[in-house]
């Protein structure tokens, strides 16, 4: 599990890179590889699991967020056009805001 971490997503360079809460500096673990394509949101979900728009491929991808390894996608298709923001709630649903049509509803059943 991430501690004492911060994760940015880097919209340009397709990668979700950890910073050290404390000093700002960059850590060695990064997020995404050929299946991120311009990150915008990030959201933590059960299981250590760190969940990423992919803005560009209209997809949320699952990574585990301890060693950065990508574990497939969580939604895609149905409508989710260039998503944007996400948000985990505290029931489970996670809330992805678009381009097309506001905001989108999955819910977390893993």
């Amino acid at each position: 599990m991430l501690t004492n971490s911060v994760l940015v997503s880097s919209y340009h360079r397709s990668r979700v890179v950890s910073l050290d809460a404390a000093t700002g500096k960059k850590r060695r673990l990064e997020f995404g590889g050929d299946e991120l394509s311009r990150p915008v949101g990030l959201a933590m979900a059960p299981g250590d699991e760190l969940l990423c728009s992919s803005h560009k491929t209209n997809e949320i991808l699952r990574y585990n967020a301890s060693s950065g390894a990508f574990l497939g996608t969580f939604a895609a298709g149905h409508g989710l056009w260039a998503p944007t923001g996400i948000a985990m709630g505290s029931d489970l649903v996670l809330h992805v805001g678009t381009f097309l049509d506001g905001v989108r509803r999955y819910s977390y059943w893993r």
